[in-house]
């Protein structure tokens, strides 16, 4: 060994085997993003009708003291279409009521 070299430190007995019985430190954990339940995922649908249709399903929901998406989803039900019931439910942010004077 040269000089410039140091020597690794002897250990004690106990303290050498102690540390070949040692197991290895387990790997860290992975974490996943936790997600809800039975969140389902949700997606959009557009589609255009006349200014007429539009005017009529305003003054419909607004009288019903409902949202048009609610009355769209009512209605597709009553057609025999699986709707969420979270879909039936007044979620949206209020807007402009643009075609209630038409």
């Amino acid at each position: 060994m040269r000089a410039t070299e140091e020597a690794a430190p002897e250990l004690p007995p106990t303290r050498l085997a102690a540390r070949q019985t040692e197991a290895p430190p387990p790997p860290p954990p992975q974490f996943r993003p936790a997600e809800p339940p039975s969140r389902e995922v949700t997606g959009a649908f557009a589609f255009r009708m006349r200014t007429s249709t539009l005017a009529s399903l305003a003054r419909v929901a607004h009288g019903k003291h409902m949202t048009q998406k609610q009355i769209v989803c009512m209605g597709l039900r009553a057609m025999g279409v699986d709707v969420a019931e979270a879909d039936l439910e007044d979620r949206s942010p209020r807007r402009r009521q643009q075609f209630l004077d038409t």
